[in-house]
């Protein structure tokens, strides 16, 4: 029983490093973290990273060169396959409605499964936003310089199903095309941008506190502010 339960959790263990290299969370770093670092990250053991680590050399996705380090040989298939299948080329308010249904019921699920790291990442998204917003950077068009962006994808991973994490990436970044950036010139965004990270923070607060109902309904409220004011300044 003991031999399953360390089997099921260095699987766990490469699921979620794969999704954190699909995420970019490595940008700009060919090379991953020490064993020793990426142990004290996911809180667990090196043995159990290690094991981690070859599953996924054996998938192609990383290079293990002894004496030199642990190397990204290239985005993990499975995220790459939803990337080509997730081509969103829909309106923004259709973009929106599919993130409703699926980011309600992963912040329910984050208040239930959510980790001390995987709330710390919550909280930094917010901090990281705060920062922004004093600095009058409102629009990133990349997830792993956004603040809002890593705030999403930080509760879906919280929500411990790295394809649905994989998912809110995808839908996220369809939102910073071209027409959404054109409708949100049409608002107060600097207005919206300081409700959103209040928004984020009640969220937080919903999960932290292990209500499920209460998380659901406050990223319910978060998004369909969003989608209110995307729709009044379309029809402007």
């Amino acid at each position: 029983m003991k031999s399953s339960q360390n089997d099921r959790l260095y699987q766990k263990v490469a699921a979620d490093l794969a999704t954190r290299i699909s995420a970019g969370e490595f940008s700009g770093a060919e090379r991953l973290p020490t064993e020793r670092k990426l142990a004290d990250m996911l809180s667990v053991s090196r043995t159990t990273v290690r094991e981690a680590l070859l599953a996924l050399e054996l998938r192609g996705i990383l290079k293990i060169r002894s004496g030199s380090g642990i190397y990204i040989v290239e985005q993990p298939q499975s995220a790459a396959f939803l990337n080509q299948v997730l081509e969103i080329s829909g309106t923004p308010q259709e973009i929106l409605e599919v993130r409703m249904m699926l980011e309600i019921e992963l912040a329910g699920r984050a208040a239930e499964r959510a980790s001390p790291e995987q709330i710390n990442d919550i909280q930094a998204a917010i901090e990281w936003g705060w920062q922004d917003f004093r600095s009058g950077r409102f629009r990133h068009d990349d997830l792993n310089n956004d603040p809002d962006g890593r705030f999403h994808f930080s509760v879906a991973r919280a929500a411990q199903n790295n394809t649905s994490a994989i998912l809110v990436k995808q839908l996220w970044g369809s939102m910073r095309s071209p027409l959404t950036e054109s409708v949100e010139s049409l608002v107060q965004i600097e207005q919206y941008a300081e409700l959103s990270i209040l928004d984020h923070e009640r969220i937080l607060q919903k999960i932290k506190n292990k209500d499920a109902p209460a998380a659901r309904e406050a990223m319910k409220r978060h998004l369909t502010r969003y989608q209110k004011i995307i729709g009044w300044a379309e029809a402007q």
